[in-house]
């Protein structure tokens, strides 16, 4: 096995998320064709493939991979709502609003299918119920940041390691110039 299949196979999700968010689409795609060419139903795989057909526009590709994939997994709720992305792309509003709406029924705390709604409505000019899914969703996600850990003592204990890593560099520096 050449070294390139030997990385593609250690690749884990959080990686191929990384090559998708760095727009590199067909090295992601490779990865993921070889996990699947190894566990074709594996509802993980299915959904990024069909992540990957969203970001280059093959809609019918994506919305394949997508009810595949709910098929194995129907509580993967991004998978519930990346498929009302896909109906609301292609001008099928109704189709979009009942599977945000069953991601909600499916867990009411679950933020995005809320924004979603909102510009679901505002696209259709019922700024309205535009305005209540947005505070909705405002409200979960308030919510949810609430209860993780606050991103700024995450980044107090990244810096202060910084901030000793800074001082013994400088401590170094000025030792080497004080032995001289």
């Amino acid at each position: 096995m050449d070294e390139k299949n030997k990385n593609a196979q250690e690749m884990g999700e959080e990686e191929v998320k990384g090559l998708i968010d760095l727009k590199k689409l067909d090295e992601a795609e490779a990865i993921i064709d070889q996990k699947l060419s190894r566990a074709e139903n594996d509802p993980t795989w299915l959904k990024n493939k069909g992540i990957i057909h969203a970001k280059k526009k093959e809609y019918e590709k994506a919305e394949e991979y997508f009810l595949l994939a709910l098929d194995h997994r129907p509580e993967d709720l991004t998978v519930v709502v990346n498929l009302g992305n896909i109906y609301l792309e292609t001008g099928h509003p109704d189709a979009a609003e009942n599977y945000y709406k069953q991601a909600i029924s499916k867990d009411p705390s679950y933020d995005t299918p809320y924004y979603n709604l909102s510009a679901l409505y505002k696209k259709k000019g019922d700024y309205d119920r535009s305005k209540k899914f947005k505070k909705d969703y405002k409200r979960r996600y308030m919510e949810k940041r609430k209860n993780k850990k606050p991103a700024s003592s995450e980044r107090k204990q990244y810096f202060s390691k910084e901030k000793v890593m800074i001082i013994v560099v400088i401590a170094i520096l000025i030792a080497l110039i004080f032995i001289r």
